[in-house]
């Protein structure tokens, strides 16, 4: 993962919106790239999304939107590291990107086809937001919570932590499972590693 900082982001930014227009898909994708790995890094629900990344960014340029000081602000401040401001940078990201491409499907530039896209693009986004999909992952989760994150009882996990179809340890008094082990999506949870 190539990792920027605030002013080489910022460099990008300015790079791609003032590169002629026939050269900027390839800066479209590495900044939608970046943007993608940077949230993928921490939140597992944005990896391999690049694409739906680029094609919203390439929305937003067609409809000369990508210039937006928001848009550019939320992806100089976003951090692939697990600091501390990823939390709240990550959604803004998000919620600027939804609601600029809400605007593009609007402006005339684009065709009926790429309006609507992007419209629906936005809604995917805010979707993200809605859900709560930005979420970090935790290192390990209890039998409680892994239950309820995954929709299933507690007795289901319990009984997977006893077959040693998942792994599972004992911290002060409380069992507790490490999370690397599951598909941890919302409403989507299980082992990922077959039993065996």
């Amino acid at each position: 993962m190539l990792t920027l900082g605030p002013d080489e982001r910022a460099a990008l930014w300015r790079r791609t919106v003032t590169t002629p227009s026939h050269d900027r898909a390839a800066m479209l994708c590495i900044l939608g790239r970046l943007m993608q790995e940077a949230l993928g890094s921490r939140y597992p629900v944005y990896r391999g999304l690049d694409q739906r990344f680029e094609r919203s960014l390439a929305l937003l340029d067609r409809a000369g939107l990508l210039g937006r000081s928001e848009l550019q602000n939320a992806f100089e401040r976003l951090d692939g590291d697990e600091g501390p401001d990823l939390e709240s940078d990550a959604p803004s990201l998000v919620s600027a990107l939804a609601a600029t491409l809400e605007e593009a499907g609007g402006e005339a530039g684009l065709s009926r086809g790429e309006s609507r896209e992007a419209v629906a693009l936005a809604g995917a986004w805010r979707g993200h937001l809605r859900d709560g999909r930005w979420f970090a992952v935790p290192e390990v989760a209890s039998v409680a919570e892994v239950a309820a994150h995954g929709g299933v009882a507690e007795s289901v996990v319990l009984e997977w932590c006893r077959s040693g179809r998942v792994s599972c340890e004992r911290r002060g008094g409380q069992i507790m499972i490490p999370t690397d082990q599951f598909d941890w999506e919302p409403r989507r949870l299980g082992p990922s590693k077959p039993p065996g």
